[in-house]
């Protein structure tokens, strides 16, 4: 709903400026819940739930795809990981939280629409750097853009490759919410560190490969 960001962090009223189907039909949605909480007095309420992980999310996300690559370069399933644009920066919580965060907004007592983001943002390369942590392993990375890469520490072996091939046609800008008026008037509290995250999520696709489970 933000893609192209106009305003830096993003609150209940910033602009909105989708830039593909998915934020759009996100938008119609808010706007018509807005239209039948002002219209009709119905007991509407919008929440912009900013980038929600978890060790169910598919693997065509960055933030599952690493992990999972992780995992499998571990089992020796990959030789690297193939990523594309790493100063791609992302607002993330893990999902249970996000729904911690749903429950007062519909227990309000009155109807209303609320960010809820961490506040933080984290590029994808400092992402993978945490993931590969979690995992035991250190990681250095060299070069730009599309030619970047991340080696090993321990053992110099690539483990990340850019590919300019991954990379979105339209990138977004700073993505990182304001959560003050769900703090204020929900006591909204996040979020979960993010290298906690980064744990919960490596860990569950060790446990699958080990497992020889597929999702």
């Amino acid at each position: 709903m933000f893609w192209r960001v106009q305003a830096v962090p993003q609150f209940e009223d910033a602009p909105f400026r989708p830039r593909s189907p998915y934020g759009v039909a996100k938008l119609c949605a808010h706007w018509i819940t807005v239209n039948c909480r002002q219209r009709h007095g119905i007991f509407g309420c919008s929440g912009i739930l900013f980038d929600h992980e978890s060790t169910l999310r598919g693997r065509y996300f960055v933030t599952r795809k690493i992990p999972d690559g992780v995992a499998e370069l571990q089992f020796g399933t990959v030789g690297y990981l193939e990523l594309g644009n790493l100063d791609a920066r992302r607002d993330s919580d893990f999902a249970g939280e996000y729904v911690k965060g749903i429950w007062p907004i519909m227990r309000a007592e009155q109807p209303d629409t609320y960010v809820l983001p961490t506040g933080r943002t984290e590029s994808i390369r400092e992402f993978a750097r945490m993931v590969f942590a979690a995992a035991g392993i250190a990681i250095e990375f060299r070069g730009s853009g599309g030619d970047e890469i991340a080696l090993d520490v321990e053992t110099g072996n690539k483990v990340v490759l850019g590919h300019p091939r991954f990379y979105r046609p339209t990138e977004l800008n700073l993505l990182v919410g304001d959560a003050s008026k769900a703090c204020n008037k929900l006591g909204r509290k996040s979020a979960m560190a993010d290298v906690e995250l980064c744990a919960k999520m490596v860990s569950a696709d060790l446990r699958r490969d080990a497992e020889g489970r597929s999702f």
